[in-house]
C-alpha cells in the first residue's frame, strides 16, 4: 500500500511522522516496527533515561511515555472512528500530559513495560478491524482523519521521537 493514498486523509501535521515509514501494509510495518523499537528502547539504561538534553526538555523517560500516551489517544480514536462515532474527537495537551505523568519517580523499566503492554494492545486492535472500518474517517482535533492514517502515524511518532533520542539525547548523554 502506498502511504501516499492517505493524502488528505489526515491532520497536515501527521506527514512528519508519516515520513518515517516505508510503503508497505500497516499491519506488517506494525509487526516489524514493534520488535525494532522495543529493541532501541530497551537499550537505554536507567542513568540515560533519566536524562534531558536541555533545561525544559523532556527527559528519555517523559519522551517514552509521551508515545504511550499519544499511542493510547491515537487508538483511542481509531476504535471510535471504527466504530462509528460522529462527534468530533477532542485534542490534547501534550506538554499538560507529560508534566502530570510523573514519570521520573518510575523506573525505566517499568515504563518499558507499559510501552510494550500498549503496543501490544493497539496491534490486536488494528487486527480486529474489517474492511470498512479501516476504511472509516472522522474528525479529530479539528481536522478529518481516517482510521487507516491513525494506524500508520503511530509508527512514525514513535520514530520521530527515535531520532530525537538518537541526535539530540543520547549523543550528548556519552
Amino acid at each position: 500500500m502506498d502511504i501516499a493514498i492517505l493524502e488528505g486523509k489526515h491532520p497536515a501535521y501527521f506527514k512528519n511522522y508519516l515520513s518515517y515509514l516505508s510503503d508497505g501494509p500497516v499491519l506488517e510495518i506494525w509487526k516489524n516496527y514493534v520488535p525494532a523499537t522495543l529493541a532501541f528502547w530497551r537499550s537505554i539504561s536507567e542513568g540515560e533515561a533519566n536524562y534531558a538534553y536541555a533545561e525544559g526538555k523532556w527527559t528519555i523517560k517523559e519522551m517514552l511515555l509521551h508515545i504511550i500516551d499519544t499511542d493510547r489517544i491515537f487508538a483511542y480514536r481509531a476504535l471510535a472512528i471504527s466504530r462509528g462515532e460522529k462527534q468530533a474527537l477532542p485534542s490534547y495537551d501534550q506538554d499538560l500530559y507529560a508534566a502530570h505523568s510523573d514519570a521520573n519517580s518510575r523506573s525505566y523499566k517499568d515504563i518499558l513495560k507499559e510501552y510494550e503492554s500498549v503496543k501490544i494492545a493497539n496491534l490486536s486492535l488494528l487486527q480486529s478491524f474489517n474492511k470498512q472500518q479501516w476504511q472509516a474517517s472522522g474528525v479529530m482535533a479539528d481536522a478529518e482523519t481516517s482510521v487507516l492514517a491513525l494506524a500508520y502515524v503511530m509508527p512514525g511518532h514513535d520514530l520521530h521521537h527515535i531520532e530525537i533520542c538518537k541526535s539530540r539525547y543520547l549523543k550528548a548523554a556519552n
